[in-house]
């Protein structure tokens, strides 16, 4: 009789860790993220700061440590061309929420440094009213890498 008991509260032990792993596996493939937009931006001069909104699922009851959130910003100068980047890590709260990235794209960079060159195209963008802008995202949590998710806007700047 004792040898049928151990066997009956082993067989509850495996059962019940077979099943938070596979509720561990649910919530994580459950989780997401989606590019809502941009914010507002801010012009000062040949830079531009450029928040990015992102929305989040965590269903966990508990906020989520993200290892890493990395988006390139690139902007449409005869193709497409690396602006600014950020990368870090992040905790977000339990449920849906939006977090804001800061990005700061400094347009001398992009025109080589040279200040009047820089001006000039400056200029002629801020002619269009627009920045063609797009944006990749990756997001690292859990161990896993998530799908690159693309987003693209034309960005009003005047």
């Amino acid at each position: 009789m004792g040898t049928l008991i151990k066997w009956t509260i082993l067989a509850v032990v495996v059962g019940g860790v077979a099943m938070l792993v596979q509720k561990g596996k649910e919530l994580a493939n459950s989780f997401g993220f989606s590019i809502q937009g941009y914010g507002n931006p801010g012009v000062n001069g040949t830079t531009i700061d450029l928040p990015i909104n992102v929305q989040f699922n965590n269903p966990a009851p508990v906020p989520a440590n993200i290892d890493m959130v990395d988006a390139k910003i690139y902007l449409n100068k005869n193709g497409w061309i690396l602006a600014a980047s950020v990368k870090q890590p992040l905790q977000i709260p339990s449920g849906k929420s939006v977090q804001k990235l800061n990005t700061r794209i400094d347009l001398k960079q992009i025109f080589g440094g040279n200040l009047i060159e820089t001006l000039k195209s400056f200029a002629a963008m801020y002619a269009q009213k627009f920045l063609q802008v797009r944006t990749d995202l990756t997001v690292t949590y859990a161990g896993v890498t998530l799908p690159t998710q693309q987003f693209n806007q034309n960005i009003q700047i005047g």
